[in-house]
């Protein structure tokens, strides 16, 4: 159950890192020009890293130290690895053995 939970905490931290940055990199558009209309993909990706953020982005604060940030945007990635894993591990195999 670890491995399970690194590897899927791992795969969040990725994921929601590229979501940030593409979201970041689509709406750079917006600077350049003022009558700009988001693309529906940058709203999903956008949506998406909104989601992947939570429960992180309630607590996080311009005026917390770097290093706290990084270690909450850590703790989230393995918050979701573990609630990830305990679905996978207790709901999704079982339901595999049953059928």
């Amino acid at each position: 159950m670890k491995k399970r939970t690194i590897i899927l905490a791992a795969f969040h931290f990725i994921l929601m890192g590229a979501c940030v940055m593409f979201s970041f990199g689509f709406s750079m558009e917006a600077f350049d020009q003022p009558d700009y209309q988001p693309s529906t993909i940058e709203g999903y990706v956008s949506g998406l890293a909104n989601i992947l953020m939570q429960p992180e982005s309630s607590l996080w604060d311009s005026s917390l130290p770097d290093a706290l940030e990084w270690s909450l945007c850590l703790a989230n990635s393995l918050l979701w690895g573990l609630v990830l894993a305990l679905a996978f591990g207790y709901v999704i195999h079982p339901a595999r053995k049953t059928g």
